[in-house]
């Protein structure tokens, strides 16, 4: 997968959410919906989305998926992105706080 498609898939914000709920356990649709308070279309929407492009994986529980995360290099990406974005906000809004700004 491309690195723009990554952060293309990254840029939607329940996603995100999904990834970073994953993280701590494989999660059901249902427990998912609950989590997000979302309708489960949505949160299914999205699910698939990130089953496409092989960030999460599902495996059957009974009559249930469950989801997990399949490549956790996507949580260090998220974080990095949040640290960035703190850092950014702690210095006024200026990405580059040490360089000379045009």
């Amino acid at each position: 997968m491309e690195t723009s498609a990554i952060f293309k898939l990254l840029g939607n914000e329940t996603r995100l959410n999904i990834l970073l709920l994953l993280e701590k356990q494989p999660q059901t649709v249902s427990e998912l919906v609950s989590a997000l308070h979302l309708k489960q279309s949505n949160v299914s929407h999205q699910l698939a989305q990130l089953k496409h492009h092989q960030l999460i994986a599902s495996t059957r529980r009974g009559k249930n998926l469950l989801y997990s995360l399949r490549d956790p290099h996507v949580i260090t990406m998220i974080e990095t992105t949040y640290e960035h974005s703190a850092h950014v906000i702690r210095h006024e809004g200026h990405p580059y706080p040490f360089r000379d700004q045009p």
